[in-house]
């Protein structure tokens, strides 16, 4: 629980300077892992989908949005959304695919 308040404390900080950055995303990454363990897929779910909107909307790198994506797939899959967690899962892999492309041709 203390690694959570400490997330939170520094989601707070980078929302009141309006801060939508890859470092905020990373923020509700681990903020999303920490509910998982916690058992709160709920919140999981929110914070996974905050985190894929600004890695999506800043760009990131195509393996970051897979990361977000599979986790979202396994959240989904617990709490018997199994539409999108097929979704989220089958987006990570085209991501990872995405990413690798010059390891393949």
């Amino acid at each position: 629980e203390l690694s959570l308040s400490r997330f939170i404390s520094s989601l707070s900080i980078q929302e009141k300077e309006n801060d939508e950055s890859l470092m905020v995303a990373d923020i509700l990454f681990y903020m999303g892992n920490i509910h998982c363990e916690f058992g709160d897929l709920d919140q999981a779910l929110d914070e996974y989908e905050r985190c894929l909107n600004i890695r999506t909307k800043k760009e990131a790198p195509s393996d970051l949005v897979a990361e977000v994506q599979n986790c979202l797939g396994f959240v989904y899959f617990d709490v018997k959304q199994y539409e999108k967690a097929s979704f989220s899962h089958k987006k990570a892999l085209e991501a990872l695919k995405t990413a690798h492309r010059d390891d393949h041709e």
